[in-house]
């Protein structure tokens, strides 16, 4: 989620759902793992932002958190799980162009990803070309006479690289150095420790 985190506007509403999942990720495991990895486990602990978590001097003294029994969702974990196999093809389509030289890295792709029906989900809201850190991803779905389960078109992504999200977009030839959502944001100035 690098890219959410460093390139997203600071108040938006998918960046704060980043970091909100993200604590509560760092929250359960520094917990979890204090048995096993006791010092490692102290340490991060001991570098939490502070006001975010429990005010407890050392992961050693906390209880256990429980994840809510109403978090569990089989629907969404099938739909992550197809999400999860295609990307995995995705990445592996791309590291062939990598690794003959056409793509420096994966954000110089431009994606056509083909699917068959019965491995496809809702890609409503899915942004394909973050999951699978490429500059843009089309999403097609077939037919059911479509041979084959998902197939992967690479192509060199047309444009400049952004010098802020690194994704190559024919915006910023015209922009000039950043693209439009990164040219939209308002910088993030710098935060004293004295402050």
């Amino acid at each position: 989620r690098k890219d959410r985190l460093y390139c997203d506007d600071p108040n938006s509403f998918e960046r704060k759902a980043c970091r909100s999942v993200m604590a509560l990720i760092f929250n359960s495991l520094t917990a979890w793992f204090a048995p096993i990895l006791c010092f490692t486990a102290d340490e991060a602990w001991q570098h939490r932002p502070a006001g975010v978590f429990e005010d407890v001097q050392s992961v050693h003294l906390r209880d256990y958190p429980t994840v809510p029994y109403s978090w569990k969702n089989e629907g969404l974990a099938e739909k992550w799980e197809k999400i999860g196999a295609i990307r995995k093809r995705v990445m592996e389509s791309v590291e062939l162009f990598r690794a003959d030289k056409i793509l420096g890295s994966s954000l110089e792709a431009d994606l056509k990803i083909n699917v068959h029906p019965k491995k496809a989900v809702n890609f409503d809201n899915i942004n394909m070309a973050d999951i699978c850190i490429a500059s843009s991803a089309e999403v097609i779905v077939q037919n059911e006479d479509y041979e084959g389960t998902i197939s992967i078109e690479v192509f060199k992504a047309p444009g400049c690289k952004c010098h802020r999200c690194w994704k190559v977009l024919p915006e910023v030839e015209e922009h000039g150095e950043l693209c439009n959502r990164c040219a939209d944001v308002e910088p993030v100035k710098a935060i004293s420790k004295a402050a």
